[in-house]
C-alpha cells in the first residue's frame, strides 16, 4: 500500500493528472493550499514512500536481498535528512519547494518521522544482532 500511494502520487505529479488518491488520506484542504494538490504527499515524500515500500517488500518474510532493502531505506532517510537540513537552514529547495511544483515539499513532521523510524530500526538491530540473536 505504501508503494502504491507513492507511485500513484509520482504519476500525478509527472503526468499532471489528478487520480484522487489524496482524498483517501485528507478530506479538506489546508488554508492557502491549491485545491488540486490538497492532501497529496509532496514529491520527495512520494519518492521516500516508494523506496520504503520496495524495501518492506524485499524484507517481507526471509529477505533475499537484505543489502538492497537496507540501501533503499538509506536513500529514503537521506531524502528526509536533506529536508531536515533545508528546514534547519532555511533552504526551501532542500525540502522540495521548487518553482515547477511550489506546494510539494516534504513536510517537517514527515522528515522527522522518517528519520526517527530509521533510528528506531538501527537501535533494534544493534540490540538483537543482524540474525536476530540477542547480543550479550
Amino acid at each position: 500500500m505504501v508503494t502504491f500511494i507513492g507511485v500513484v502520487t509520482l504519476i500525478e505529479y509527472l503526468v499532471g493528472v489528478d487520480l484522487h488518491v489524496d482524498r483517501l488520506l485528507v478530506l479538506r484542504p489546508a488554508v492557502g493550499e491549491p485545491p488540486s494538490l490538497y492532501g497529496r504527499p509532496g514529491f520527495p515524500t512520494a519518492w521516500a514512500l516508494v523506496l520504503i515500500g520496495l524495501a518492506l517488500g524485499l524484507m517481507d518474510g526471509r529477505p533475499a536481498l537484505p543489502e538492497l532493502a537496507q540501501g533503499l531505506i538509506v536513500l529514503a532517510v537521506m531524502i528526509a535528512l536533506l529536508a531536515l537540513t533545508g528546514f534547519a537552514n532555511g533552504v526551501p529547495s532542500f525540502y522540495g519547494r521548487v518553482t515547477f511544483w511550489p506546494h510539494t515539499g516534504m513536510a517537517l513532521h514527515t522528515a522527522i518521522l522518517l528519520t526517527f523510524a530509521r533510528c528506531q530500526r538501527d537501535c533494534r538491530t544493534a540490540t538483537s544482532g543482524l540474525d536476530g540473536d540477542t547480543l550479550q
